[in-house]
């Protein structure tokens, strides 16, 4: 019988490298590896691939060959050849598969800690050898059909030592028993020494650098309430007896309670949804029901012919939202700003959109009409001058753009302006050149502030949303981060 099975394991290492080749048009499923190598890499990777995968093959059909005639060399070769088959690894450092056609495999993943098995009697050939592949998640797998195999050998080599005396078995019930919790304990194993391995390795980091300390530290609140622009427009549609300040502050203050409560970020609560709506929305339809133009794009159409032709209209919105305006005048004089809540990904973010494009269109039909355009040049300036300041002090990068588009729409207004007057009229267009097409402060030009906010915004999102530990720490790292 223990022959029998010696002739087994030795046909069955000569065939499975084969077996790819038996079928036409399937041999090359033996380099189906390759196509695990993006188009990019290298010639020597390839070839070393190529390499692995040929000399598995060779030395499983030279171990098999050996072991069928009963040569010396044949149990140590097919131990070797059975020995390569035990781990599969998985990982985006290092990748490790040899698979031949058979076996039945304990899986372990360490993103979710999932233990299992599988098991394949044919078409599952793989091979790979590759460092530095795709990102993925580490995944340990045993082969146990080769590991049994493995201790059959052993048992064959050991009786072929001199004097050898086999000793008598045990009763059943007691090698069952043995079975059953070393095969416990290998499981065990499986998964706990990738886990204290990766404990202990995230125990030994290094403290992070002067750099990383000064990408991750808080940002400075400096503005007080009653002076910060921000949140007055977080306020903006507040109801008429409260104050845009004191509306944004308790919208400020659900969010933050809101962020720091531990664990995953939550969703709104209704008092937080409550406030969240805007008691004071912006009007957009008539008393009919349709929809109010008041928005126009200077790269399609003439917007000093379109704000002439919709002029009826858009004095109808800025009647209907005669205190939005009038506090969206109130905001463009503020001189101060800073984004005040915590960076995330749920944070509140101060929505004017409506309020700045009805202001820009009424300037575009009050320039021309020379009776108004003094008046719509004063308002022009206003709002450049507040985007000039915003884009000097805003850290969040939604800011930061708006700031930046404000000015870019000013200056195509401004570009219109000029060429409906004509150089006749630009005695009376400096002092708005000046401001419109002022060259940017270096605190405009500045975006570290708006880069370490958005690193604060990554640093609390991984914070909320993965479990520190070895096993996240591992999936999500790709290099030197567990030092710095």
């Amino acid at each position: 019988m223990k022959g029998l099975l010696q002739k087994l394991i030795a046909c069955s290492e000569i065939v499975q490298p084969l077996v790819p080749f038996l079928f036409t048009g399937d041999a090359i499923q033996a380099f189906t590896a390759l196509s695990r190598f993006e188009g990019g890499t290298l010639p020597a990777a390839r070839i070393l691939q190529l390499a692995f995968y040929i000399g598995v093959c060779v030395l499983s059909v030279v171990a098999g060959v050996q072991l069928l005639r009963a040569r010396p060399s044949g149990l140590r070769l097919s131990i070797l050849v059975q020995a390569l088959q035990v781990p599969v690894i998985n990982s985006t450092a290092f990748s490790y598969v040899v698979k031949f056609i058979c076996g039945v495999w304990v899986f372990c993943r360490f993103d979710t800690g999932f233990v299992g098995f599988h098991a394949s009697l044919i078409d599952n050939i793989e091979f790979a050898l590759i460092f530095h592949g795709e990102p993925v998640a580490p995944e340990l797998e045993i082969n146990l059909l080769a590991v049994a195999i493995i201790v059959c050998l052993l048992r064959a080599l050991r009786r072929q030592r001199p004097g050898y005396v086999e000793k008598p078995k045990p009763p059943l019930p007691r090698r069952l028993w043995r079975f059953a919790w070393r095969a416990t304990l290998v499981l065990l194993a499986l998964v706990s020494f990738p886990l204290l391995a990766l404990w202990i390795y995230n125990r030994t980091d290094e403290k992070p650098t002067a750099a990383a300390e000064r990408w991750f530290a808080p940002l400075p609140h400096q503005v007080p309430d009653a002076e910060n622009a921000w949140l007055y427009m977080l306020g903006l549609h507040a109801v008429s007896e409260e104050n845009p300040i004191a509306f944004g502050s308790k919208r400020l203050a659900a969010y933050e309670e809101r962020i720091a409560r531990p664990g995953p970020i939550q969703d709104p609560d209704p008092t937080e949804k409550a406030l969240d709506a805007d008691p004071l929305p912006f009007v957009q339809k008539d008393e009919s029901g349709h929809d109010l133009p008041y928005t126009c794009d200077s790269d399609k159409e003439d917007c000093v012919a379109w704000a002439a032709k919709n002029a009826e209209q858009l004095a109808e919105l800025e009647r209907a939202n005669t205190l939005l305006m009038q506090r969206y005048d109130t905001l463009l004089g503020m001189t101060r700003f800073e984004d005040s809540s915590t960076p995330s990904i749920a944070e509140p973010l101060p929505g004017v959109t409506h309020e700045a494009a009805l202001y820009r269109s009424l300037v575009w039909r009050d320039i021309a009409d020379p009776a108004r355009r003094p008046a719509a040049l004063q308002r022009m300036v206003r709002a450049v001058e507040f985007a000039q300041r915003q884009g000097a002090n805003a850290t969040s990068l939604q800011m930061k753009i708006f700031s930046e588009r404000t000015r870019e729409r000013y200056m195509r207004v401004l570009d219109a302006l000029i060429d409906r007057v004509g150089e006749r009229g630009l005695d009376g267009l400096h002092d708005t050149i000046d401001v419109v097409l002022r060259e940017p402060t270096a605190a405009q030009r500045e975006w570290e502030p708006t880069l370490h906010r958005e690193a604060l915004r990554l640093a609390t999102a991984t914070a909320e949303t993965i479990f520190p530990g070895p096993l996240d720490a591992w999936r999500y790292c790709t290099k030197a981060c567990f030092t710095n």
